[in-house]
């Protein structure tokens, strides 16, 4: 199948949640704006796909929260057969755009933050080094042309946003080296203390059964040891055949 020139080739991003593509078209009406597609219905035919404005959906849904009417309102639909876009993006054959679209800065930048994040979360390297480099390549990954004006604006706000995720990322990295090094000095502590319970219970004299269960009154003292001194009764206290009969 010949690619109509018009149209060409798809353009895709990862969605928020890395589940589903993105399709994103950058306008050929409105300058400097884009219109993001997400998935809408796939079709029996392989690979044909149909895609809804993401942004028509979003403003829908908020007129219908502020109660005005909506029942007659469509969303555009972009028909892409395995990836040949089969319609004009920017004039849906279904129903027209009652949106603007996004800026295409900001596009870039909203969906950047997310990628930044995710790629360096266990990155070791430096800040500045990151980030200069992350921005390089969202730069030379962008699905759509971007004058040197908006180039500037991305990496100086690239800059700035991925700035403020890596010290996050440091902080966290922080959090958790510290609980780390809690739970292992906890460990070592306990280590200690049951090497210490083991050392006096081999420190103590190992008594039989027989000696525990040995009466008191059975004590017999060694030899060489002092006797235990008998107590004398008390005075008072005689038997009753010691009183003399002076009857």
């Amino acid at each position: 199948m010949s690619i109509d020139p018009s149209y060409g080739l798809a353009s895709y991003v990862m969605g928020r949640h890395r589940k589903n593509k993105v399709f994103i078209w950058q306008s050929r009406t409105l300058k400097g704006r884009v219109y993001e597609f997400i998935l809408a219905s796939r079709f029996k035919v392989p690979g044909l796909i149909s895609w809804k404005c993401m942004h028509c959906m979003q403003l829908k849904d908020q007129w219908k929260k502020d109660g005005k009417i909506i029942k007659n309102l469509k969303i555009p639909l972009v028909l892409i057969d395995n990836d040949i876009i089969k319609e004009n993006p920017d004039r849906p054959l279904n129903a027209p755009h009652f949106c603007q679209g996004k800026d295409a800065v900001e596009a870039v930048l909203q969906r950047s933050k997310l990628q930044f994040y995710e790629q360096n979360a266990g990155t070791s390297g430096t800040t500045q080094d990151v980030v200069n480099q992350f921005t390089e390549n969202v730069l030379e990954s962008v699905p759509f042309n971007l004058n040197a004006t908006q180039k500037r604006q991305i990496k100086r706000s690239l800059d700035e946003k991925c700035e403020k995720v890596m010290k996050k990322v440091l902080q966290k990295r922080r959090k958790e080296s510290c609980h780390q090094d809690g739970e292992i000095e906890e460990e070592y502590r306990h280590g200690e203390y049951a090497m210490e319970l083991q050392e006096i219970s081999h420190a103590l004299p190992q008594n039989s059964d027989a000696d525990l269960d040995r009466d008191e009154d059975e004590f017999v003292d060694v030899e060489g040891d002092d006797p235990i001194p008998k107590k004398d009764p008390p005075q008072h206290l005689v038997t009753i055949h010691s009183i003399p009969n002076i009857l």
